[in-house]
């Protein structure tokens, strides 16, 4: 026997060489008997479980076909959640970041309005504002012109 094995999994392990002791007094049969159920004992098993793994395999596979309507619908649902929830945040996001300008080209709009209104209302109620005015600048201009007159007069005695 080789020293050296190779194994495929883990590459060349250095293996040392365990020498056997063969017992004279079994029959060969039965040591080969032996040594071949020993061998074929664990491959028994993994064809067991092979065995399980398909019976389970067909049987999921049948489930599968027979129910893939559902399975679609299921599957389309959770996805559109998903996507609803990405394209949600986003567009919360996009809102948010849209939000700012929007409020301040809103408050410039506000202010502009508020003072065209002030305007406007100015403009109404102007020509009672100037004929208030005009009366209080009358009562002011004849008390100007009576004082002007009072002192061309007292003038007029002082050079007479």
């Amino acid at each position: 026997p080789n020293q050296f094995k190779c194994d495929e999994f883990t590459g060349f392990n250095v293996k040392p060489t365990v020498f056997v002791y063969k017992n004279s007094t079994v029959s060969p049969d039965k040591v080969f008997r032996d040594r071949f159920r020993f061998r074929n004992q664990h491959r028994r098993q993994t064809l067991t479980i092979l065995h399980y793994i398909t019976f389970f395999a067909g049987a999921l596979a049948v489930t599968v076909y027979n129910r893939k309507a559902e399975i679609i619908r299921y599957t389309k649902g959770k996805l559109a959640n998903v996507h609803f929830r990405a394209n949600a945040k986003r567009f919360f996001l996009n809102l948010y970041i849209t939000s700012i300008p929007i409020r301040v080209a809103l408050l410039e709009k506000l202010k502009t309005l508020w003072e065209n209104s002030k305007r406007l209302l100015l403009s109404l109620n102007m020509p009672q504002f100037l004929a208030l005015k005009r009366t209080q600048n009358r009562h002011q201009l004849n008390h100007l012109l009576l004082k002007r007159l009072r002192e061309v007069g007292q003038e007029r005695n002082n050079l007479g």
